[in-house]
């Protein structure tokens, strides 16, 4: 086996001209380089275990053996990091890819097909970041998360009246894995839960849908995105949509949101800073709002400004994530009062709003 310093990743996917641009952009970067092409799923698990890569970039679509089976062969016989690159497709097809978190995959990405095609550098650029990020991984083992039965969740019979809350809304900032933190504590809040959830996921332009949908098979509450003036509902969940920043503005006593278009260039459209910022305008101590799992680079100026307009803030613990960026961030910041393990995330939420911590 070559020792040579960079990350060797394997690539899997049964279309030639996709692993040849693979190929070149993994191989363009000095910390990484291709040490494999496996055409399907049965050819993923054999090289997996011959070469041991740091990372597998794997396709779910193809021959003899498709994406989900390797996935789970390969989390059984050597335990690797994943990364599903695909196509954007319509969002029942994509809802369907993402099963592939729950089988051990660590992302979902958009394929680059075409070198010439709109976006390209956007795309490349994300993917080699992911890859970057998830080859540190150490994946030990997968134990498949407990799929949640809607009958299994209780209804929270002491929550304080809608009109005596302490709190008003949570709010939740999250990057890279996302979508394994956000099924585990939204698959366990009960249907009667007394607030809005409003979230902002980075993800890939054109996947949150499918994504929106694969997570709603889990959870038992609404799932949305948001619309520009809608007034927001207790119990519901709304995400930011694609490439638009989500405000939130109080109107009478009651939440809207507000979604628009970025006036200046930013990294992050859309942002965590923008929906924190605007959260921390509605009154004092109404608020309720975490950071997750991610990079680095967006959140904290509005964590902070939360946190010093008495609101409550909190962020997943580092142990839990999969990418610790942005909550080592959050807690040398010092704008967190607490630091949560993603198992206790939604019992910690339930909690604070029943006022059982303080």
């Amino acid at each position: 086996m070559e020792k040579s310093g960079k990350k060797r990743i394997l690539i899997v996917d049964d279309s030639p001209t996709v692993a040849l641009i693979l190929r070149g952009i993994i191989d363009a970067e000095s910390d990484m380089m291709v040490v494999g092409h496996a055409r399907n799923g049965y050819e993923a698990v054999n090289m997996t275990q011959v070469l041991r890569p740091d990372l597998i970039t794997m396709d779910i679509r193809m021959p003899f053996m498709d994406g989900f089976d390797a996935i789970e062969k390969i989390m059984i016989v050597q335990p690797t990091p994943i990364i599903v690159v695909s196509a954007k497709v319509n969002d029942e097809q994509l809802r369907i890819t993402f099963n592939a978190i729950k089988l051990g995959a660590l992302a979902v990405v958009e394929k680059p097909e075409n070198i010439t095609q709109d976006g390209f550098e956007h795309m490349r650029s994300r993917l080699v970041q992911t890859i970057r990020l998830m080859a540190e991984i150490k994946v030990v083992t997968h134990k498949t998360p407990r799929k949640v039965s809607r009958h299994e969740i209780p209804v929270v019979t002491d929550f304080k009246k809608s009109d005596k809350l302490d709190y008003k809304i949570v709010a939740l900032g999250v990057s890279t894995g996302g979508p394994v933190a956000l099924q585990t504590i939204l698959s366990e809040l009960p249907k009667n839960f007394p607030v809005p959830i409003v979230i902002v996921q980075h993800m890939s332009p054109g996947f949150l849908g499918g994504f929106i949908k694969w997570l709603q098979d889990d959870v038992i509450l609404p799932i949305s995105l948001a619309i520009d003036k809608e007034q927001l509902l207790p119990g519901h969940i709304y995400f930011a949509p694609d490439q638009k920043h989500l405000s939130i503005v109080e109107k009478g006593g009651s939440l809207f949101a507000s979604v628009e278009a970025s006036r200046k260039p930013s990294s992050f459209c859309p942002s965590i800073n923008v929906l924190f910022k605007s959260l921390s305008k509605i009154g004092t101590g109404k608020v309720l709002a975490g950071i997750l799992t991610g990079m680095s680079g967006d959140g904290i100026p509005g964590m902070c400004a939360l946190y010093e307009a008495g609101h409550y803030t909190f962020s997943q613990d580092i142990k839990s994530s999969i990418v610790s960026g942005m909550i080592k961030e959050a807690i040398e910041s010092k704008c967190v009062y607490d630091v949560v393990s993603l198992d206790n995330i939604a019992k910690f939420m339930i909690k604070k709003l029943q006022g059982e911590i303080r």
